[in-house]
């Protein structure tokens, strides 16, 4: 059932099925992975895994490899190039979801007052995706010979 798109609250319309999101008041659809506010990124629990795993291989190119990435392609069969490149990991935690994930972008809010600031959710349309992203980094960049 898909919430009035005009409310007021802080969040915004999920583009895949139009449902109202609000983080904040822990309302949102199953296309929502997290949001970024003022530039931070919060992931929802249900990136917690690829989070880690992420960071993990972050820590593997930086002990091991000559980092260059390449964080461009919208597939996943491109997501080896995108593993070989590291800035900061949060910054590129969100580089990974919009480019070889292929997340989109709510429109945004912003809130005034003391704690005003600005941001907007992020969703992706299938699941599964996290999942072969998972395998992905376990099969071919957390074992270590």
């Amino acid at each position: 059932m898909n919430k009035n798109n005009d409310s007021d609250g802080d969040g915004d319309s999920c583009p895949f099925c139009n449902y109202f999101n609000e983080p904040m008041a822990l309302d949102t659809c199953e296309h929502f992975y997290g949001f970024v506010w003022d530039g931070q990124f919060d992931a929802s629990e249900k990136l917690t895994n690829l989070k880690n795993l992420w960071e993990d291989a972050i820590n593997y190119v930086e002990e091991t490899l000559s980092p260059k990435f390449l964080i461009s392609n919208k597939s996943l069969k491109d997501f080896e190039k995108n593993i070989t490149r590291y800035t900061n990991s949060d910054s590129l935690f969100k580089d990974l979801l919009t480019n070889a994930l292929d997340a989109k972008s709510g429109e945004g809010w912003s809130t005034d007052g003391m704690l005003s600031g600005s941001g907007y959710n992020v969703y992706i349309c299938e699941a599964q995706i996290i999942d072969k992203a998972e395998s992905f980094l376990k099969k071919n960049w957390l074992t270590k010979d």
